[in-house]
C-alpha cells in the first residue's frame, strides 16, 4: 500500500465511515489510499536501522521523493550513507500492468530492472521487501472485514497477484485518522512471517497523517528494521525528470 512506498508508510468522495454496519472493508481501503493522496508530493530524509538476529546493528541513512501524477504514484530512493551503499537506489513507478521498478548499484554501473519473481527479495538487506516497498493497488486485493471495534477496523487482504509474497495481509487500520497502524503479512504457507508496526504520526494536511516511526520485524528469522523520519517536506514542487533511470544514478544530491 501506497502508506509503505511513502514510508508512512497508500476518490475524491465521501465515505459513509461513521456506522460500523454502514462501512464495507473496500470502503475502509479505499479510504486510506484517499487520504495518502490528499498529499500528491512528498520528500524526505530517513534513518534506517537494521537489527540482526544477533542484535548487531547497521545504521544507514536515505533520501525519498514520490509524487502522485493523476492518479499514477512514482518514488524514488537513494542511499546517502555509509560509504558502502551510498549511491544505490529504487526506482519505483505505477503502470497500468503493475509496479516498475528499477535497482541502480554504484559498484555495478548499471541499472537492472526488479522481475515479479524477485520482488519477495529483501531490499538493500533489510526487512523490507520489493514487493513492500512497492504501491499495491486496492484492485489486485480481496479484502474482508476481520473485525470492527470503536478504536479500529482489521481488514483481511489476500493477494490476487500469484507472484506474491505472502498469502494474505491483516491490517488494523485507526478509525479516527484512517491510517494503517499495524501490517501482519503471513507467508504462502499460512504462516505469520512479518510484522509491521506504525507509530508516531504527524498530519501533513488536513485529514492526511504520516508515521515518523515504522518498524518490520521479521518473526520467523529474528531481525527487525526500523525507519526514523528525520526530515519531512510535503506539497512542494518535484519535476517529473527526478523519477528517472538518469536521476537514479545521479542521486538527489
Amino acid at each position: 500500500m501506497r502508506f509503505l512506498l511513502r514510508f508512512s508508510a497508500f476518490l475524491l468522495i465521501t465515505l459513509p465511515l461513521t456506522a460500523h454496519a454502514q462501512t464495507s472493508a473496500s470502503d475502509v481501503f479505499e479510504e486510506v489510499e484517499r487520504r495518502q493522496d490528499l498529499v500528491d508530493t512528498e520528500s524526505a530524509s530517513i534513518q534506517m536501522e537494521i537489527v540482526d538476529e544477533r542484535g548487531r546493528t547497521r545504521t544507514r541513512s536515505l533520501d525519498v521523493r514520490s509524487k502522485t501524477d493523476g492518479d499514477r504514484l512514482k518514488s524514488i530512493l537513494i542511499f546517502t550513507g555509509p560509504a558502502d551503499i551510498r549511491g544505490t537506489g529504487l526506482l519505483t513507478v505505477e503502470t497500468d500492468d503493475g509496479d516498475d521498478q528499477k535497482l541502480y548499484l554504484p559498484a555495478l554501473g548499471r541499472v537492472q530492472r526488479i522481475a515479479g519473481s524477485k520482488r519477495g527479495e529483501r531490499f538493500a538487506g533489510s526487512d523490507f521487501t520489493y514487493e513492500d516497498l512497492g504501491t499495491r493497488d486496492p484492485d489486485a486485493y480481496d479484502v474482508t472485514m476481520a473485525e470492527t471495534t470503536d478504536a479500529a477496523f482489521v481488514l483481511d487482504a489476500r493477494p490476487t497477484d500469484g507472484d506474491s509474497k505472502y498469502s494474505r495481509i491483516v491490517l488494523t487500520v485507526d478509525r479516527a485518522r484512517y491510517v494503517v497502524l499495524r501490517a501482519e503479512h503471513y507467508d504462502r504457507g499460512g504462516a505469520l512471517a512479518k510484522v509491521l508496526t506504525a507509530d508516531d504520526f504527524t498530519e501533513v494536511a488536513p485529514g492526511a497523517w504520516r508515521a515518523d516511526t515504522l518498524m518490520m520485524e521479521d518473526v520467523q528469522a529474528g531481525r527487525r528494521t526500523v525507519l526514523t523520519f528525520t526530515e519531512r517536506a510535503t506539497g512542494t514542487t518535484l519535476r517529473d525528470d527526478l523519477f528517472s533511470e538518469r536521476q537514479l544514478q545521479r542521486g538527489l544530491r
